[in-house]
């Protein structure tokens, strides 16, 4: 990227700096994205494995209360059904 730029004249020390900042910039801003999508990420799942407790009779409203959907549910409970008993997998087959 800076050999593009010399071709015609050489950085001055100033920006050559200002590359550096723009990269740890630009570091710190992807690190931020990733963090927010493992926050919502674990919420998903969070709220998947409250939504298969209820279900299951493990959570304190059982059916009541059932949340709303989420894109973290439907492989959450695919994961769950396959380290279920027997007993479980009618529960979480009633699931759509």
């Amino acid at each position: 990227m800076v050999r593009a730029y010399e071709g015609v004249e050489p950085l001055t020390i100033g920006e050559l700096w200002a590359i550096a900042i723009s990269l740890r910039i630009l570091l710190v801003d992807n690190l931020r994205r990733v963090a927010e999508e493992i926050v919502r990420s674990r919420a998903a799942r969070q709220m998947a494995d409250d939504f298969a407790d209820s279900l299951l009779g493990l959570g304190k409203d059982s059916l009541r209360s059932r949340p709303h959907r989420c894109d973290g549910c439907r492989p959450r409970r695919s994961r769950r059904r396959r380290g279920s008993s027997s007993s479980s997998v009618c529960a979480i087959r009633t699931l759509p």
